[in-house]
């Protein structure tokens, strides 16, 4: 019995040394749990870049309103300035006929120098082919970049359609009008026509037309007198429409063109001369309809003001102005100078004429395009 109570106590000893063995093992599992802590560490480490890497896309985010901001800059001042150039179709028209014109002159000025390079002009044209080769470039270019920028769009970006300016392609009408070489284009091929020996090497449009039998044609002449017109040269313009309406050979109006002369008159200050003008048109037995009607205007509104006063100087000014710009190209901007005038002086009686002025334009024009 001893033997089995001692055999028991050094087997439940046995037993609780297995249990305490047992115990420091599981102790033990805490341990890999302390070993694991750095997994969130490392999973932090891990993340910084993570944080990091939203910076880039807030730079990112940061970065493309710059460049929105420089594309919608550009489009606004795009969309105010286009306002101010608004294509008509009678802009279009206008170029095209300059444009077919001289298309036309550069093709004879070929044919003419074909024909004559053997006969007396042979030397004097080939003096001038290199100027007169360089000036139909210059026009033809700029009316073909200018009706390119027209036809584009309806509305034209101001900075666009000004790298041809249409005062410009004006002033190289006239020069041309002026030139020995458009003179040569107007006259006869050699054989048929003789220079008068005294004739001086460059003669001006106006000692050509006293050639005899050799007088530009109708349409050269209104479109240099216009030309004259839309550069500021309203007293130059005015005598040479006067020229013309003495003439005697006229197929336009005269009463068109008396209406003209006596606006130019008024534009250039001759207020006596522009009444007398005025005054013929209503006393032409054949004055009727808008003319006779202008005429008639005018003439109530200048009797009304004094015509060394303040305002009928602005007036005077304005009006010449407004001469300066073919209304089929430059409505808007005669328009808005109209306007800017008519709010300046309003209550005036310049200001409703002013606007009647604009009124009695777009009339025209209308009149104009429905032909």
């Amino acid at each position: 019995m001893l033997i089995y109570k001692t055999y028991k106590l050094i087997s439940v000893t046995v037993l609780l040394l297995l249990l305490s063995a047992g115990c420091t093992t599981t102790h033990s599992v805490p341990a890999p749990d302390r070993t694991q802590t750095p997994v969130p560490s490392n999973q932090q480490v891990l993340q910084e870049p993570a944080t990091r890497s939203p910076a880039p896309r807030e730079s990112e985010q940061i970065s493309p309103p710059a460049p929105q901001q420089l594309h919608k800059t550009p489009e606004s001042e795009k969309t105010q300035v286009a306002v101010e150039v608004k294509v008509d179709f009678t802009d279009i028209e206008f170029v095209q006929l300059r444009l077919a014109e001289y298309e036309n002159k550069f093709q004879y000025w070929l044919e003419l120098y074909g024909v004559a390079r053997e006969g007396e002009l042979a030397e004097e044209l080939t003096a001038l082919e290199a100027d007169c080769i360089q000036n139909f470039e210059r026009i033809l270019i700029g009316y073909s970049l200018l009706l390119e920028r027209l036809m584009q769009s309806d509305v034209v970006p101001f900075e666009r359609i000004a790298t041809v300016d249409p005062k410009k392609m004006q002033q190289l009408d006239i020069a041309f009008l002026e030139s020995r070489c458009n003179e040569l284009l107007v006259m006869d091929i050699p054989g048929q026509y003789e220079l008068r020996p005294e004739a001086p090497p460059g003669l001006s449009f106006d000692a050509l037309q006293h050639f005899p039998d050799k007088k530009p044609s109708l349409a050269t002449r209104m479109n240099y007198g216009l030309a004259l017109q839309f550069t500021g040269q309203v007293e130059a313009a005015a005598r040479h429409f006067k020229n013309m309406l003495g003439s005697g050979d006229l197929t336009v109006e005269p009463l068109t063109l008396q209406r003209i002369i006596a606006d130019l008159l008024l534009a250039g200050g001759n207020v006596a001369a522009a009444e007398s003008y005025y005054d013929s048109i209503i006393l032409g037995h054949e004055s009727i309809g808008t003319e006779k009607t202008w005429a008639e205007e005018q003439l109530a509104f200048m009797r009304s003001v004094d015509p060394e006063s303040e305002d009928m100087t602005a007036y005077m000014k304005l009006l010449r102005e407004f001469q300066m710009y073919d209304y089929r190209v430059d409505a808007a901007r005669a328009n808005e100078a109209v306007n800017i005038f008519a709010a300046e002086y309003a209550g005036s009686p310049v200001a409703v004429s002013a606007l009647r002025l604009k009124t009695f334009a777009m009339d025209q024009l209308k009149l104009w395009f429905s032909r």
